[in-house]
């Protein structure tokens, strides 16, 4: 099952395998597992990778589908360690995750929700493609605060124009 993070997603200096909690796993621990995760992702519907730069884990990507007349529509989600913001990486996973996805499964829509103040979380998903559709409004509390998020989305008609 090697192949899954050498062949399938093959990135410059870094590469995306598959993982869940990937914040505090080692490149031969996630090895072990992955046999596990492939049974688990197509018995739960859901698609998820670590991001590792030199055997690093630094982060994680998944795509999980929604259910009943939602089933052809997923929710993106992300995560990188601080120290490699701004350098691309993530903008490249979130289309190649994508990419997997409209591929492998009959997914038609994927969405995201960031807070509306990450900018540079909306910029990534601007990059990778995804159109903006709005603001919800006092969507979510963090730490106390209510916050605004924001709707991209991204649907595999979509998909063939984006490197």
């Amino acid at each position: 099952m090697q192949y899954i993070y050498q062949r399938l997603f093959p990135i410059k200096k870094y590469k995306i395998i598959f993982g869940m909690d990937c914040r505090t796993l080692t490149l031969s621990r996630t090895e072990k597992i992955i046999s596990l995760r492939c049974f688990l992702r197509m018995k739960m519907k859901l698609f998820a990778f670590a991001i590792t730069v030199e055997d690093k884990v630094i982060g994680s990507i998944g795509i999980f589908r929604q259910g009943n007349i939602h089933r052809q529509t997923a929710e993106l989600g992300y995560y990188i360690a601080e120290e490699y913001w701004g350098k691309g990486i993530m903008t490249e996973a979130v289309k190649q995750i994508c990419r997997y996805v409209f591929d492998k499964s009959d997914i038609i829509r994927i969405y995201a929700e960031p807070f509306a103040y990450n900018v540079a979380s909306c910029r990534v998903l601007e990059k990778a493609g995804f159109q903006y559709e709005g603001t919800l409004r006092s969507n979510a509390v963090k730490n106390g605060e209510v916050i605004d998020m924001k709707m991209y989305s991204l649907l595999k008609t979509e998909m063939t124009g984006i490197q």
